[in-house]
């Protein structure tokens, strides 16, 4: 609200904020500063972890829809494995036993800081695959659930929430 002065018969207009404005625009950028600051300051191993997650989800569904073009081939039992074997190396194989660096057609890459599980994937021509259970690989402190005979893949986002994720959607 304006403030009028006469200064020497003149009515001067003085305008400006009050100090509960300036109070609550400084208390807003302060939170806000705290909040960009918190996910900024994430470690190098927390970003190699999140980003492995994500690109683990990916490369075994790029595994799934390899296997399910087999399809149309005429090929019968054809397989595609994708096996995690503890380093940053992925790799993929075409009806192989085991599934390892000798046998694979496709080397994949993970990021150098991230942890990685042990596991092997093999998925039939419709996408499922032929084990039973729901093998899991723990990849990034992440747990990645892929579902025998849908293929589903699945990564915990919380401890007792699961939510099947595609590469696009995956965000922390």
């Amino acid at each position: 609200m304006p403030v009028t002065v006469d200064n020497m018969h003149k009515k001067v207009s003085i305008r400006g904020f009050t100090s509960i404005e300036l109070i609550i625009v400084i208390s807003l950028l302060a939170i806000l500063g705290v909040v960009v600051a918190a996910r900024v300051t994430m470690t190098r191993s927390e970003t190699a972890n999140i980003t492995a997650v994500d690109q683990a989800v990916a490369y075994i569904q790029y595994a799934q829809m390899r296997a399910m073009a087999n399809r149309g081939t005429g090929v019968v039992g054809h397989t595609l494995s994708i096996a995690f074997e503890g380093s940053t190396n992925v790799y993929l194989c075409n009806n192989t036993t085991p599934c390892n660096s000798g046998a694979a057609f496709e080397t994949l890459k993970l990021p150098a800081d991230a942890s990685v599980g042990t596991q092997t994937f093999t998925f039939n021509t419709l996408g499922g695959m032929d084990k039973p259970g729901n093998p899991t690989v723990s990849v990034g402190g992440k747990t990645i659930t892929v579902y025998t005979i849908t293929g589903k893949v699945a990564v915990p986002l919380c401890a007792n929430i699961s939510e099947t994720l595609s590469p696009k959607k995956f965000r922390l």
